[in-house]
């Protein structure tokens, strides 16, 4: 029998270790019979972010020269750019060469086109795999993975039967969890008083003709999915746009709501840099000192983050050219402070809003955006070292001075809306379609509607009979509603990864940090159970997004990694090895 592997999922993410996994087969394995089928009750390629059935107003959140399936020099494929290209003639349907008509590197592309591009890339791996190779799609949720006799697993579906495998990998992409307390109980408040609340989903699969034209709505959110609600409340109901970057205008249709949004923070991420193709990431970090850091930590794990993250700091720094600065002021701008009153806050608000607006931000002068590249540098360089093993686990100080509590700060300075979605909230606030209401954001319902507060705006209270939580609630793997996890935590063939401090919520399985197979409830590793992606995100952070075009692009190397270790663990079985050991780390 022809050895077996299951990916359960079939997003960008699987699709890319699979291309890693052909080409890695290819290369070592001659002819050997393989079989693979992914799991998954979307289309392989596209999955449930990418789904050919959206709204052409849900946009990427990266540029076009900004996405690929292929690794950088591999010679596998096109690039999205140039696929785009080649699809607006004959051959393909009528939406996708609308989509991909004009548009330029430096664009923002629809989350279709994308979808698209994937299936696109998965079609042309089934395609052109070998005759011994054997891909197939199985369209069903996996609920459970449980061990058969011979040391392989039996994947249980959801719609009945078993799939057996000799190695499993799991794909599943974004994990959505139960709501939180508070969410849960403004819920049922909402209910009691007969309002309407949107809980926490994908904008795409929300149904927003429930939201009466000129109404007050509450949002709770101001995150990706805030920009999607823009798009589909405002263009959505016929608005339109003029102008472009800051002498963009909307022009009102007479059927939009008006949002009044709060969150933790109060304000947008830091917006992506406009009209620019995005380059690889460079650091003035100092390659001796890089260097030492390698020779002495090396796959030791002995490296404390503690004790380098002040140089960390200080290379971010360097863009304000003496100047004072915090860490806060990029990634929280609002932490720490109190307003006096709701004109201080709107003053705060109207100050930031125009130093991110398109044209504000000159690349030749600003120092954001030149620390906005600095973070992007040291974050490969700190790629670099947690790939050498140099990290360790039992890091000192304070969990909000560790690596990963530095990751998440990062991320949010680095992963703001496109430029043309800012400038389109800047149009929407100048017309007071769109309020911001101020950080610490408090909702709750009081006399029969929503009230919204914010701890730092003392007098500010705004009401409303509609309120929206506009994010997703995934990451919190303690509350996972995915059957398959749930089940895998409960006969412990998976446990979960706990950070530096046990009072927050874990995000991620705990799995081996050089082959991300899955650590059992006993802490022996499962070489034949393979995590890839946000159930991985204790070592791996790339998911959420396709590979960009760079060489040793983590997408890829993320990918790769796991492809070895699929073929590690078949060779393995085949020489009659055991599927565990114990945890070395």
């Amino acid at each position: 029998m022809s050895p077996h592997i299951a990916f359960v999922g079939a997003g960008p993410r699987a699709i890319s270790a699979l291309e890693r996994l052909l080409a890695l087969h290819r290369a070592a394995a001659g002819d050997i019979p393989l079989r693979v089928t992914l799991i998954d009750p979307y289309p392989a390629g596209r999955g449930r972010t990418w789904r050919a059935d959206q709204s052409p107003l849900l946009l990427s959140n990266t540029s076009v020269a900004a996405t690929t399936m292929y690794p950088a020099l591999s010679g596998g494929g096109p690039a999205f750019h140039a696929w785009a290209r080649s699809v607006v003639g004959p051959g393909f349907p009528d939406w996708v060469r609308r989509d991909a008509e004009g548009l330029m590197p430096w664009t923002q592309h629809t989350r279709r086109l994308q979808g698209e591009y994937q299936r696109w890339v998965f079609r042309r791996l089934a395609d052109s795999a070998p005759p011994h190779v054997e891909i197939t799609e199985l369209r069903d949720h996996a609920v459970d993975i449980v061990a058969s006799a011979d040391e392989a697993s039996e994947v249980v579906l959801h719609g009945g039967g078993r799939l057996r495998a000799d190695v499993v990998v799991l794909a599943q992409g974004l994990l959505p969890h139960r709501p939180t307390g508070e969410v849960r109980s403004l819920a049922e408040a909402a209910t009691a008083a007969g309002l309407l609340h949107l809980p926490p989903r994908a904008a795409a699969e929300t149904a927003w003709d429930q939201v009466p034209a000129g109404a007050d709505v509450l949002v709770r959110g101001l995150g990706p999915t805030l920009f999607d609600i823009l798009g589909l409340l405002f263009q959505g109901r016929g608005g339109r746009y003029t102008g472009s970057g800051r002498a963009m205008r909307y022009l009102p249709s007479g059927r939009e709501p008006r949002l009044l949004i709060g969150s933790r923070t109060g304000l947008p991420k830091p917006v992506q840099h406009p009209g620019k193709v995005p380059q690889a990431p460079t650091s003035r970090l100092d390659a001796d000192r890089t260097a030492a850091w390698l020779a002495a930590h090396a796959g030791r794990h002995t490296l404390d983050f503690a004790t380098i993250r002040p140089c960390v700091l200080r290379e971010i720094g360097g863009a304000f050219a003496g100047k004072t600065w915090r860490w806060a002021d990029l990634h929280s701008p609002t932490a720490g402070r109190s307003f006096a009153s709701p004109t201080h806050w709107q003053e705060f608000v109207d100050a930031w809003v125009e130093r991110e607006s398109p044209g504000a931000l000159d690349g030749r002068k600003s120092p954001w955006l030149a620390a906005r590249a600095a973070v992007l540098g040291v974050r490969a360089v700190l790629d670099e070292l947690e790939d050498a093993g140099c990290f360790t686990d039992r890091a000192s100080g304070p969990a909000a001075a560790s690596l990963a509590a530095f990751h998440r700060e990062a991320g949010r300075v680095t992963s703001g809306p496109p430029a043309v979605r800012f400038a389109q909230f800047r149009a929407l606030r100048r017309q007071g379609l769109v309020v911001l209401t101020g950080p610490r954001q408090r909702l709750d319902v009081v006399d029969g509607r929503f009230r919204s507060r914010s701890d730092a705006v003392p007098g500010a209270s705004w009401h409303a009979e509609v309120a929206v939580e506009a994010y997703l609630a995934f990451g919190a793997l303690d509350l996972a509603e995915d059957p398959l996890v749930t089940s895998l935590l409960r006969s412990g063939r998976v446990r979960l990864h706990r950070g530096p401090s046990p009072a927050v919520p874990a995000t991620s399985l705990d799995i081996d940090p050089r082959t991300w197979a899955a650590v059992r409830r006993d802490g022996t590793t499962d070489s034949r159970l393979i995590v890839l992606g946000m159930a991985g995100s204790a070592h791996q952070r790339s998911f959420g997004r396709a590979g960009l075009p760079h060489v040793g692009d983590r997408f890829f190397t993320e990918a790769e990694n796991a492809a070895r270790s699929v073929l590690s663990a078949l060779r393995a079985s085949a020489r009659g090895g055991r599927a565990s050991r114990p945890r070395t780390t």
